[in-house]
């Protein structure tokens, strides 16, 4: 099957892909050999209850003799589960010493998305991994890449077994062999040539059908429209759009880039201008993957880049109906009191109906453990079929995963 693949190069290429497990050091949290240890239930005792049983299917992937038995009730909270609290202490961060990611295995009946999390104590530092589930009725073997994590000594860990919000009926998952691993190479580095400026390229199938490079030193008519507004764009946005702010030159290594700029001036009664441009009516698609190479400013509280999709009917459908697919979003407040202004993203979809002043949405928040804004370009992809919005930065790392349903 061809698929179709959109590709918006801003900037010129050089980007990493984590890909696949090397272990090296590791650390046994539990392989429940030996009892219970200290687990306990997370929050739900009513609907989630464990014990220790011998292993349903022995086989290569999982030759232990005996594995957790987690039995999830309807009713349950979607991140029913358990906890093994202050029996571990450990460092995880990216230095060698450091745990960096955590492998467990299982087998369950259904695909739902499973969490590892980490905490520093109650309510305190917290992290959480999640990974979808793969189509597989045995055991596998799931990495959770704890690389984002604010490094520090850990001692809460958390399996949250099943991330689907409402189950009509039982689900049992086996777990075994929870293990944390210093050193983690998640895959082979992978360099990408700037000046090919193709992004991950024609992989999987997926064949180019639109891109543009900014190459000829103007921005194309045929594709862009720029907007000039001081609405406030739904958002209570302090900025007035300007086309002035919006600018095609080339960068340090001689390719075409687009340049938007946000200024602090005045402009009919707004503080600030900035530039944003569409593709409405002009390039427009569904399903498929699109990707853009972007080198952030720093944020200072206020700025919000964003890296966005919104419905092409919105103007006879309006939003929320009209759907949103927020691929990068950076400058939330919340990052500005912990000083992660530079690591600290999100991904997010909202659709409708509107009813009270809300809205069905779903996002997720990333704290990455290197800087997004070290004037370096980094690579934001989206993939959507008929099944599943996933978001991907820097090739590969996965930070926001929705999958749709009617």
């Amino acid at each position: 099957m061809t698929r179709h693949y959109f590709t918006l190069i801003v900037f010129s290429l050089i980007f990493s892909s984590l890909l696949g497990v090397k272990a090296e050091d590791s650390f046994l949290i539990d392989d429940f050999e030996d009892g219970l240890q200290s687990w306990i239930p997370i929050n739900d005792k009513t609907h989630i209850t464990f014990e220790i049983v011998s292993n349903p299917s022995i086989c290569d992937e999982n030759p232990s003799a005996h594995v957790l038995k987690c039995t999830r009730q309807p009713g349950s909270v979607n991140w029913a589960g358990v906890i093994l609290r202050d029996v571990y202490s450990l460092l995880i961060g990216t230095d060698e010493s450091e745990y960096s990611s955590a492998t467990i295995k299982f087998m369950k009946e259904s695909r739902g998305d499973v969490s590892f999390k980490l905490e520093s104590g109650p309510d305190d530092e917290t992290y959480e991994s999640t990974v979808s589930y793969p189509s597989s009725s045995g055991w596998v073997t799931l990495t959770f890449d704890l690389r984002n994590a604010t490094p520090g000594t850990y001692s809460d860990f958390f399996v949250m077994v099943d991330r689907d919000e409402d189950i009509s009926s039982q689900r049992v998952v086996y777990i075994d062999e929870i293990t944390l691993h210093k050193s983690q190479s998640i895959g082979e580095s992978v360099e990408i040539d700037p000046n090919l400026q193709n992004g991950t390229g024609e992989e999987d199938s997926y064949k180019v059908v639109w891109q543009d490079l900014f190459d000829d030193n103007s921005l194309n008519p045929d594709y862009w429209n720029v907007e000039v507004r001081g609405d406030g764009g739904g958002n209570n946005e302090l900025q007035y759009y300007e086309k002035e702010n919006i600018t095609v030159s080339t960068d340090e290594s001689g390719n075409g880039c687009l340049i938007i700029t946000a200024k602090k001036e005045s402009r009919n009664g707004k503080s600030f201008t900035s530039g944003r441009l569409t593709t409405q009516n002009k390039v427009y698609f569904t399903h498929g993957k699109i990707e853009a190479s972007i080198r952030l400013p720093q944020t200072a509280n206020g700025l919000w880049p964003a890296f966005w999709l919104l419905g092409n009917d919105i103007e006879s459908n309006p939003w929320p109906y009209c759907g949103e697919i927020d691929i990068l979003e950076m400058g939330n407040q919340a990052a500005f009191s912990k000083g992660t202004q530079d690591r600290y993203f999100n991904g997010a979809c909202h659709w409708g109906p509107l009813v009270d002043g809300g809205h069905p949405n779903y996002s997720k928040f990333n704290t990455w453990y290197y800087s997004l804004q070290d004037s370096n370009y980094h690579l934001y992809t989206l993939y959507w079929d008929d099944e599943k919005v996933s978001n991907i930065a820097r090739m590969n790392r996965e930070f926001l995963s929705a999958k749709l349903k009617d």
